[in-house]
């Protein structure tokens, strides 16, 4: 079986503890991260290592990109809506 390849929208203490968490299943693996917060992007990225082609300061980026299947929206709940829709 394939892993599920996620990407995340938003670099704060949501998206480690979803990382955390993903990095104990077997069926899903952390490929992206999006952050409109430069240093959080990298301090993100490089902690999870993520590698350079798959750090995104743009959200649409991450959510058009073909080699991410599923998405974790950590941010402020009150932008989930239009980045869900």
């Amino acid at each position: 079986m394939d892993k599920i390849r996620w990407g995340i929208i938003g670099a704060g203490s949501i998206a480690n503890n979803f990382a955390d968490a993903l990095k104990k299943t077997y069926s899903g693996e952390l490929k992206s991260i999006a952050s409109r917060t430069s240093s959080k992007l990298e301090e993100f990225a490089n902690k999870y290592q993520i590698t350079k082609e798959f750090r995104f300061n743009d959200y649409d980026a991450l959510l058009e990109n073909e080699n991410i299947d599923a998405v974790y929206i950590a941010t402020p709940h009150v932008f989930h809506a239009d980045l869900s829709i």
